[in-house]
């Protein structure tokens, strides 16, 4: 049956056109209430149901995290999960509780200490923790699960918030890199046109390199190229800036408008994905080979299954998991509630990167990219 399974996603995503369902769908978005609390929330204007916009998500074992960030009035839960085997457009449970969803009114006061304001992204990581951010990675030992650090970026102030679990202590890293290209700041996205300055948005982890650190994949979300640094010089906050300022890598170009608000790396087949806004779909690049715009195909691409792909993740299952939310309507124009809006589809990776050129490399296939690289690097060399 899986065989089966597998090789009818394989034809049903050649072309990069997205025949696939939507695992979960929504018109609007509506929670788990208790007897009449709906129609006091409601009334009292702490549910609006047109204002409740997802735009991150997680999956962990049979649940599916959904946030939805408190941009308008009317969002009764920030941080909320769906059952991976649930109904297509089951209601959303607050988490961990309705007790530390709520606001106290509806000019946001604050319930408790443990209240979840606003949530963008959520991760869930190998160690069964979740952790809640505006956006951004978690980098930890598999022996050791205390010896965590995250990496949030921070598109508003271009730079990147290391956070270290073991010492609880937190420190930022800039870069000019980080910051947004003033040439690919323009959008359409779903007939809507808008203009965006955002930088560093988006972050990734590759698997762990020989000298034991990574590489943190990342791009601003006005732009079209792809850079990395390794994870020593983010873990040492007394790191010389010139160290930093040096140790940035510009990895490629993905191409015009590849503006991409989200990404993850594949650790299993060492695939990184990310959306592509202005191409309502997803995009990919299978690290052992050369970034170039050939090797950054579109796998998946809809205008009306993935209008305004916002975010894009791997399980450790490996499924792709894909969140679109017609974002530039919710905030630059109007939706039509009476049609579906939010949708959640997966599948699994190697049906959708099957055929494309991030399928994985054979042995002779390695050895030629290998070969290539070096080339590349030795004409780069030449000419510098």
């Amino acid at each position: 049956m899986k065989t089966i399974f597998l090789a009818v996603f394989i034809c049903l995503f050649q072309n990069s056109s997205c025949f696939l369902p939507p695992k979960f769908q929504w018109k609007v978005i509506d929670f788990t209430w208790a007897n009449q609390s709906r129609k006091a929330a409601i009334d009292s204007g702490l549910y609006v149901a047109e204002n409740n916009m997802p735009t991150g998500l997680a999956r962990w074992r049979e649940k599916v995290f959904v946030t939805i960030p408190r941009w308008k009035r009317g969002v009764p839960s920030s941080l909320n999960y769906i059952y991976v085997n649930g109904s297509q457009q089951q209601p959303l449970n607050p988490y961990p509780s309705w007790a530390d969803a709520v606001l106290s009114d509806k000019d946001g006061g604050i319930s408790s200490n443990s209240t979840v304001v606003s949530t963008f992204r959520v991760h869930a990581d190998r160690c069964d923790r979740l952790w809640v951010v505006d956006n951004g990675v978690t980098d930890m030992s598999r022996k050791n699960c205390s010896d965590a650090f995250a990496y949030i970026p921070d598109m508003g102030s271009n730079a990147i918030i290391v956070y270290s679990l073991r010492t609880n202590e937190a420190w930022r890293v800039d870069h000019h890199y980080f910051h947004f290209d003033p040439h690919a700041g323009t959008y359409k996205v779903g007939g809507v046109h808008f203009y965006w300055s955002d930088g560093v948005s988006s972050v990734a982890l590759s698997q762990t390199r020989k000298d034991g650190y990574r590489d943190l994949y990342f791009h601003p979300t006005s732009s079209t190229k792809q850079f990395k640094m390794s994870t020593k010089l983010l873990k040492n906050k007394n790191v010389p800036s010139e160290d930093i300022f040096n140790g940035v890598v510009v990895v490629g170009d993905r191409g015009a408008n590849s503006q991409a608000t989200a990404c993850d790396f594949d650790h299993q087949s060492k695939i990184l994905f990310y959306t592509q806004l202005c191409k309502n779909g997803v995009g990919c690049w299978n690290t052992e080979k050369l970034f170039t715009a050939e090797n950054n195909p579109v796998i998946i691409s809809d205008c009306n299954l993935l209008e305004f792909p916002n975010d894009v993740k791997v399980d450790q299952e490996g499924n792709i998991w894909i969140l679109s939310n017609r974002q530039s309507r919710f905030l630059y124009e109007s939706m039509d509630f009476d049609q579906v809006n939010f949708r959640i589809l997966t599948a699994p990776v190697s049906a959708v990167v099957q055929g494309t050129p991030c399928e994985r490399t054979t042995v002779f296939g390695k050895a030629l990219s290998f070969v290539k690289r070096n080339k590349s690097g030795s004409k780069q060399s030449l000419t510098n």
